[in-house]
């Protein structure tokens, strides 16, 4: 009789064992959910960034913590006019708000990527880990192009899809000195707002 009590009490302990796995597995994927916070990745024209000149594109979280996974933004790499090209490098971060502006670096998605003369670029650039952001808040992703060089960021005036309810307001904004202060966009893609998307997991 003993070894049969014994063999029902592992049998009971092993159930309990997987069910608290399953539990725990379903809980990781509800919180591993996929957020989509910008997803305009469109061709069309391009606004210059090189050197001290900086562009932004805004962004909102939702009402519950995310983690940004990834960042991918569409680059030419050509003068406005496409006229002229050399090899290139941007840097793309995640910023702060503060009035409406980027207000501080954050995070460096990618601290110099490259791209040869002529080149189209829509790489997606993977954080080593998600990057934690409050909920309900609005940040800007910086895009800086290399001295010298002629990195275009791609725009759009198709409708930015996003996951975050209601459908917030998206701003593009440019610096020409170093993020030190920022205004509305002007000449090339006045009126639109940059291709991108902003990749992130629920938290």
């Amino acid at each position: 009789m003993g070894w049969r009590h014994g063999r029902r009490l592992a049998a009971g302990v092993l159930g309990l064992v997987l069910a608290l796995a399953a539990l725990t597995t379903g809980t990781e994927r509800v919180d591993a959910a996929a957020v989509s916070l910008y997803d305009s990745l469109v061709d069309g024209p391009w606004k210059s960034t090189q050197g001290s000149n900086w562009l932004a594109q805004s962004f909102t979280t939702p009402s519950s913590p995310v983690g940004v996974t990834s960042v991918t933004v569409k680059i030419r790499n050509a003068s406005e006019a496409n006229s002229s090209s050399v090899p290139s490098s941007y840097s793309v971060s995640l910023w702060s708000s503060s009035s409406g502006a980027p207000a501080a670096a954050l995070s460096t998605v990618v601290a110099s990527e490259p791209i040869g003369a002529w080149g189209d670029s829509a790489t997606a650039l993977s954080l080593a880990t998600p990057y934690s952001l409050q909920p309900s808040t609005t940040y800007f992703v910086v895009v800086a192009g290399s001295s010298g060089g002629t990195v275009g960021w791609k725009c759009n005036t198709n409708a930015v899809t996003t996951d975050v309810t209601p459908t917030p307001t998206f701003t593009p904004m440019m610096s020409t000195n170093s993020g030190s202060s920022w205004s509305a966009l002007a000449g090339a893609c006045a009126g639109q707002h940059f291709s991108m998307t902003v990749a992130s997991v629920s938290q």
